[in-house]
């Protein structure tokens, strides 16, 4: 069987993809947008923007969707520490960015609990404090790995079920809505748009997704597709990175029982993994998404391009029937 691999580049790190996703806001954001001039006069806001700080960048793309051009979207965290890889792995809260923003973004306590912690004991905050996840039927964190010295209870991906992407886009929302003086039925408009191109792409997933020859999915690096296997109904197998070479064996047992044809990696864990599992197999390999494009500012590349994205690799994967017609 000649080796396939996927069509997006595997870019190989080691760290949580909620730390990636923080670095994201930090590439994505501090240079797309110039600085904003503000006046504050009671609880209206005159100027030209609205300060958004946020933690992750899905909530930084939900926000910029929504609040359109009256927002700026900042970064809420900074890194100082870094790997043996040169990646910053210890986050910081941005005073300056904490202190100046009207409305802060995070995953709350359950998804962030390390954000929670690190603004404790900054009291002169006037910002609106969000929950994105508050509502969300949130998965338990199954990965042994902790950020900032803390593991989050809750699966960090949320936004990978299509309820609870529109469900945090709602969140956001509703917070900008409450804000005197912004923009309300632009606002309005652009949350029913991508709110509406949500549900579209997830309507298109089911459709496609339910006529495949497989209903296993195997991912080498993980696990951070939970919420994605959960919301369309797979069976899923997750090598966790860096596993033993007897563990691959195990693994390599399944993708052989199941005549599985392609290995599943994470663009923000990268591919090693999957190649461990794949070279024993002779599978192909494909890549998915859970945020690691939406860092980049230099490409269109919004939430619902990588929930597409996301379901024609999965198709593909899985070989479902409409790829033969």
């Amino acid at each position: 069987m000649a080796r396939r691999h996927g069509s997006l580049h595997a870019h190989a790190i080691r760290s949580l993809v909620m730390m990636m996703f923080a670095l994201g806001v930090i590439a994505l954001f501090g240079m797309a947008h110039d600085k904003a001039a503000r006046i504050i006069s009671g609880d209206r806001i005159t100027g030209k923007k609205i300060i958004v700080a946020a933690t992750l960048s899905p909530f930084a793309d939900a926000a910029n969707e929504i609040g359109g051009d009256h927002v700026e979207v900042i970064p809420l965290l900074l890194f100082s520490s870094r790997d043996e890889n040169g990646l910053s792995v210890m986050p910081q809260v941005n005073l300056e960015a904490l202190r100046k923003a009207d409305v802060v973004l995070y995953g709350g306590p359950l998804v962030e609990p390390a954000v929670e912690r690190l603004m404790l004991g900054v009291t002169d905050v006037r910002a609106k404090v969000v929950n994105v996840s508050a509502g969300a039927k949130l998965l338990a964190n199954v990965s042994p790995t902790a950020r900032g010295g803390i593991r989050p209870i809750a699966d960090p991906a949320f936004w990978l079920d299509a309820d609870d992407a529109i469900l945090m886009a709602k969140n956001i929302y509703q917070a900008l809505k409450a804000i005197d003086g912004f923009d309300p039925e632009g606002q309005r408009r652009r949350f029913i748009e991508y709110e509406s191109a949500i549900q579209k792409a997830d309507i298109t997933a089911s459709a496609v997704l339910r006529d495949c020859r497989l209903k296993t999915m195997i991912e080498g690096g993980g696990p951070y597709f939970a919420y994605l296997t959960h919301r369309y109904q797979l069976e899923y197998y997750a090598m966790p990175q860096d596993d033993s070479g007897t563990s691959v064996g195990a693994y390599a047992a399944i993708v052989r029982e199941k005549q599985i044809p392609y290995v599943f990696f994470d663009l923000n864990v990268g591919s090693r993994s999957a190649d461990a599992l794949a070279n024993v197999t002779d599978a192909g390999t494909l890549s998915l998404d859970s945020g690691y494009r939406l860092m980049d500012h230099q490409t269109d590349f919004h939430l619902v391009d990588l929930l597409n994205e996301n379901a024609s690799h999965l198709a593909q994967g899985l070989e479902c029937a409409h790829l033969s017609r």
